[in-house]
């Protein structure tokens, strides 16, 4: 297990403090490429992997491509890495598990911060709304890639301004809350709620066709200009939800129940347009 101290002090790229970079750090975990945030498993593939959150199946962990992960590190608690021989109620992955925990709020007093970063924007609020009962932990982001890094990465890193063409129309959005109830010494009901938004648009693509005009009989002449664009548009949505009651009956003996829910939408289309514009002058007539 890592615990969120322990990844909040590794080195981030851009201010962005990385759940999934942290796990490339340990043995038998590989990148899935420099700088992103993809990890390969002793081998495994990169769908081999089962990433859950609370308990909760997270289909796509990822952010602009794989340069950042989809979990929020201000609420981050812990992250277990199971390399092998994980445990049979996993199932549905061959090469590892990653189960990561979410933070419980603050019991007894407020607290909140705001994050100003170069890929991202991020607020966390926690406190209790229930003192000594009932907590809760929320925490958004929203990034500005396409706006603020992708100009400053042309205009200092590339010499060719069409380089960042294919990063020009990413940007995401994540929410993720979760609430604490103590109904007693030994019981516990907990509510978690996570969305996450992926924009992953290619840049639009445009052709044009130039033909030459000519009208003998009405003395005309000029050109027609067919203009074709076409664009692909490509966005995903996270949407996880749960609730999960335990009881400790003793030290060494507790039960829970989890009911969850886990979706994902994935929207991929190709939109094509086309235009014709003529210009026609006329020819004086022979004589």
């Amino acid at each position: 297990a890592i615990t969120a101290e322990r990844i909040k002090k590794l080195p981030v790229l851009m201010g962005e403090v990385d759940v999934l970079k942290s796990l490339q750090t340990l043995p038998g975990v590989q990148s899935g490429g420099e700088g992103r945030s993809g990890i390969f498993v002793r081998g495994g593939d990169y769908d081999q992997n089962l990433f859950l959150l609370d308990g909760i199946t997270l289909y796509n962990p990822e952010h602009l491509q794989g340069f950042t992960s989809a979990v929020n590190a201000d609420l981050l608690d812990d992250v277990v890495l199971y390399k092998g021989a994980f445990p049979s109620r996993f199932g549905s992955r061959l090469s590892s598990v990653i189960d990561i925990g979410l933070r419980e709020g603050d019991m007894r007093k407020y607290h909140a911060s705001i994050t100003v970063g170069m890929l991202a924007s991020r607020l966390q609020v926690e406190g209790p709304l229930w003192k000594d009962h009932t907590s809760f932990n929320i925490g958004a982001r929203m990034s500005y890639f396409n706006t603020i890094v992708r100009p400053l990465l042309e205009e200092v890193v590339y010499d060719n301004p069409g380089q960042m063409n294919n990063f020009s129309h990413m940007k995401y959005y994540d929410i993720n809350a979760k609430l604490m109830h103590r109904l007693g010494d030994s019981d516990k009901l907990t509510a978690v709620f996570y969305t996450g938004h992926d924009v992953n648009n290619a840049t639009p693509n445009e052709s044009r066709q130039e033909f030459i005009y000519e009208d003998r009989t009405s003395h005309m002449h000029g050109y027609v200009t067919n203009t074709m664009t076409s664009r692909t548009l490509n966005n995903w949505t996270n949407l996880l939800g749960g609730l999960h009651y335990t009881h400790q009956f003793s030290s060494q003996l507790k039960l829970d129940a989890a009911l969850n829910y886990s979706g994902y939408d994935y929207e991929l289309s190709y939109a094509t347009s086309s235009s014709s514009r003529t210009s026609v002058t006329a020819q004086e007539g022979e004589s």
